[in-house]
């Protein structure tokens, strides 16, 4: 008797399988998702009108890729997405009072079950951003079981939707070629690289962010690039290219890039600096219990290109280290000045490292810290090496 207790626990955990497994050829894997405000007509469509409240205010998009036709194997069947269309990937949008109601309605309108767990991009529409908290649009994303938290986020130049639109001239999905995109472009220093995860974190503490910005051209190309600006949960307006890759420098963000200067010796051409590396260290000083910040880059790289002047002697690396220090100033003062002035926001985290790092001083300027910001005294200094300066000729 006991043999066969000891031997029935053994065989249970292994013959024992899972209620709700749903096999995989079952499932419509979810690789990229847009979310919208839906358009006024489909406002208060397809439901009763709830009093008081405004029924289908969202939109939601989905990507799910169709194997056989991503791999070239149509069987002559056409039952799945358009008959006989042949794209690699099905792209469909329902709306909705929330994401999670318009995912289940979905699942009406496909015969397999909607998965989350290797979705890679969601696309957040310019005015959804605008008029919504995030923490609220990102909601279902943060609560579902499925969701990765690394799914990467961006803020579209327009409608998230059609960034779904697009036709990349490789990749089979537009999902693949936005996450691609952020891997391999994150070296150009041109828009900032946020997920999930970072959201939640930031916004849910209080925090203002900058996240990435991804548009899309009359033909149909897609480009990421510039930064969207989060102020109180929201979209308070956008950071150029330049602005981006400045504001990574003070964050120390950076992973590379370049900048362009005059020839320090001809002023006719151009040369052009490869960032390698760098290293920021932010100092706050409490003067009169009144802040400022001072910001200190050491920055490091090679000679890409020389349009003018080829003789790269010592003087002429000298000049040029000074003149692309003096240029990445120009742009940290620019981008600051806009931050302050214009949208009055802390996007740099300023606040956040007075508070680890002068916490007395901090909880004394802490309920004023909104008005203090705008005119913070902010000085930047970059010190510039050239290590190589390429190949001759």
């Amino acid at each position: 008797m006991k043999k066969l207790l000891i031997l029935g626990l053994i065989l249970a955990p292994i013959l024992t399988g899972c209620w709700d497994k749903v096999e995989i050829d079952k499932q419509a894997f979810v690789l990229g998702a847009a979310a919208d405000v839906a358009p006024e007509s489909n406002k208060n469509k397809g439901m009763e009108n709830i009093e008081g409240y405004n029924v289908n205010p969202f939109m939601l998009t989905l990507e799910i890729p169709v194997f056989r036709f991503m791999l070239g194997q149509n069987n002559g069947s056409s039952n799945a997405g358009s008959a006989g269309n042949q794209k690699p990937a099905w792209v469909y949008s329902s709306t909705g009072t929330s994401f999670f109601e318009i995912e289940r309605q979905m699942a009406t309108r496909s015969d397999r079950v909607l998965f989350f767990g290797h979705q890679k991009v969601l696309v957040i529409g310019e005015e959804l951003a605008e008029r919504y908290n995030l923490l609220d649009v990102l909601d279902f994303w943060a609560r579902d079981p499925e969701s990765m938290r690394g799914i990467k986020v961006l803020i579209a130049d327009g409608s998230a939707k059609d960034i779904f639109s697009a036709q990349p001239q490789i990749a089979h999905s537009v999902s693949m070629f936005i996450s691609d995109q952020l891997q391999q472009g994150a070296k150009t220093g041109r828009f900032i690289d946020t997920d999930l995860c970072d959201f939640l974190h930031k916004l849910g503490d209080g925090y203002s962010m900058l996240t990435g910005r991804i548009s899309i051209s009359e033909d149909k190309d897609i480009k990421i690039a510039g930064s969207g600006l989060i102020k109180d949960g929201k979209l308070a307006g956008w950071l150029g290219e330049q602005e981006t890759r400045a504001a990574q420098f003070v964050m120390g963000k950076i992973k590379g890039g370049e900048i362009v200067v005059k020839d320090p010796k001809s002023k006719a051409g151009s040369l052009t600096f490869e960032i390698y590396g760098e290293h920021t260290q932010l100092k706050a000083d409490f003067k009169d219990k009144k802040p400022s910040m001072a910001i200190e880059i050491r920055m490091e790289g090679n000679i890409a290109e020389i349009n003018g002047d080829k003789t790269a002697d010592e003087a002429y690396i000298a000049k040029a280290e000074q003149a692309v220090s003096e240029e990445l100033e120009r742009e940290i003062d620019f981008m600051i000045d806009k931050l302050q002035k214009q949208y009055k926001t802390d996007a740099l985290g300023f606040g956040d490292y007075m508070e680890k790092h002068h916490y007395k001083e901090w909880k004394g300027i802490e309920k004023k810290w909104d008005d203090i910001y705008g005119s913070m005294p902010v000085s930047v200094h970059v010190d510039t090496k050239i290590r190589r300066v390429g190949m001759k000729y």
